[in-house]
């Protein structure tokens, strides 16, 4: 999934990067200098500002906790809704609290 804002931010902070190292003389007028303040400090620290967000509402998803190997077993019994369900846990997902609240509802549908 491809986030626009902080892909923007970061292309507009290489194109004027590109502009200041192609024409380094632009920076001795005042309005250069504002643009390599934006170009080198401000749009980067927004990119990186929206990226972080972008991700870490993307971490509150149980696909993405289903992404680590170590939490696989225990992520997919999240995904089991049946109450009545023939699967047996395999050893690594003996604790099975995670499928028992998830199928009467004592937690949110997409939560980790």
């Amino acid at each position: 999934m491809l986030v626009v804002g902080p892909v923007l931010f970061a292309v507009l902070a290489a194109i004027f990067c590109v502009i200041l190292l192609a024409r380094p003389a632009i920076t001795h007028s005042r309005e250069g200098k504002i643009l390599a303040f934006f170009a080198l400090f401000i749009f980067p620290v927004i990119a990186l500002a929206l990226g972080t967000e972008a991700h870490v509402e993307r971490s509150k998803q149980t696909k993405f906790c289903l992404t680590c190997h170590v939490m696989k077993d225990y992520g997919r019994s999240l995904l089991v809704d049946n109450k009545g369900c023939s699967r047996r846990p395999t050893t690594s997902t003996r604790v099975s609290l995670g499928r028992k609240r998830r199928a009467n509802n004592w937690m949110q549908r997409n939560i980790c």
